[in-house]
């Protein structure tokens, strides 16, 4: 299942990172000069940033539009949207930790250290301002994505309600939202391009130090990664089913772990997925509704790396990641960019864009994020992908009131 797609983001993905190092060869080599192709680059930051805002309307909308009342499926996606809340949240407060206690200083220092600062404000207005406008044009302007999304969903949720009547307008919500797609693939296909001008131009004027705060980033990713995959998901495992639900975890996950890691593709490990939860002894009703799910809305691996993303722009902007406002905003922040958008992306980097959108940071700070997540994504992937395992287990264990527990097959 979704093979050839795997292929294809492996495909890119070469392409990307080659791009980016003949950009890093190409700055080293022409020093300064290399700047005059600079637009080369802005013209792919600008075309992604028009996108957003048609893109979450349609996606968000479209699926709420489809949304199904039979009860029993109800309670197994109100357990399973929990849990995945849940964990994510737990991710991202370990990075969080590891960001307040390493104080990365992360002295990208170009063009973006223009003078910025977030908004100083209180909590209760800061909440009212990003969910709610009082115009409907200014849902447009992507400051007020939070608000774009809620007024998605109640669209989506309306024309659920409406039914019948309502079908050429979902139709049309479903039409717009592969429209949408097939745009940011298109404007992907100038990301190696795009990318490699950017990076060439920030090699060229700043030097190849620049290179070395990625290792840095990546130390701190990595290290974090393995930690939480090993002692997270033990104890999920332990939650789910006790001392057997341990061994059957890490039993029948090998398969699961190796396809992630090697194809960077949540979608491509579904098959897996299923094999490991039906051999673990998930329930039919639960693996393929919670499986399915999971690989656009479970993202622990998202999480961990949004918060670093976050952490780095703030470094970059000398921002303060400290402060309970300002630590609530990430923590939200997060959630939102890897997991209630991660079913929007489509293989582009919308939850880079939210990010840079919902702080207010320049547009400038997005290759540097966006290569973040580059390198970080298999690590990242195995952990959203294997933790659908032990999430089924966890929401199994949950509905045993229900009738569902973890059986042998």
């Amino acid at each position: 299942m979704d093979t050839l797609s795997s292929y294809k983001k492996s495909y890119f993905l070469f392409f990307l990172i080659g791009g980016i190092v003949l950009g890093a060869i190409s700055g080293m080599i022409f020093g300064r000069d290399i700047i005059i192709i600079k637009p080369l680059a802005d013209i792919f930051l600008r075309l992604l940033m028009t996108t957003i805002t048609p893109l979450v309307f349609f996606s968000v909308a479209s699926v709420l539009s489809t949304t199904t009342n039979l009860s029993k499926l109800l309670k197994i996606t109100f357990s399973m949207l929990v849990i995945f809340l849940i964990t994510g949240a737990i991710a991202t407060m370990l990075m969080m930790t590891v960001i307040l206690i390493f104080k990365p200083n992360i002295t990208m220092a170009f063009e973006l250290h223009q003078q910025f600062t977030l908004a100083k404000t209180d909590f209760a207005k800061q909440v009212l301002t990003a969910f709610t406008t009082d115009n409907f044009y200014q849902l447009l302007d992507k400051r007020h994505m939070l608000a774009l999304i809620i007024f998605s969903a109640l669209t989506g949720i309306a024309v659920s309600a409406v039914g019948e009547k309502a079908k050429s307008f979902a139709e049309f919500l479903l039409a717009g939202k592969e429209v949408m797609f097939k745009i940011i693939n298109l404007i992907m296909c100038y990301a190696p391009i795009g990318l490699s001008v950017y990076f060439a131009c920030l090699i060229g004027v700043y030097g190849p130090k620049f290179i070395g705060q990625y290792v840095h980033i990546v130390e701190l990713y990595y290290p974090t990664a393995v930690i939480y995959f090993l002692a997270a998901f033990t104890i999920y495992a332990y939650l789910g089913g006790g001392l057997n639900g341990i061994k059957y975890f890490w039993r029948y996950s090998l398969t699961s772990i190796i396809m992630s890691f090697l194809t960077g593709s949540s979608n491509a490990t579904i098959p897996a997925n299923l094999n490991a939860t039906k051999a673990i002894g998930i329930p039919k009703e639960v693996r393929e509704i919670v499986i399915p799910f999971g690989a656009t809305l479970h993202m622990d691996g998202s999480c961990l790396a949004a918060v670093l993303k976050i952490a780095t722009l703030f470094s970059m902007y000398h921002v303060q990641f400290s402060g309970f406002n300002t630590l609530a905003a990430v923590f939200a922040v997060t959630l939102l960019s890897s997991i209630v958008m991660s079913g929007v992306t489509d293989g582009g980097f919308v939850s880079e864009t939210l990010i840079i959108t919902l702080f207010g940071f320049p547009i400038a700070g997005l290759p540097v994020i966006i290569m973040i997540g580059v390198l970080v994504d298999p690590p990242a992937t195995t952990i959203n992908s294997v933790g659908d395992i032990v999430a089924s287990m966890m929401i199994t264990r949950w509905l045993k009131p229900l009738g569902y527990f973890i059986k042998r097959e």
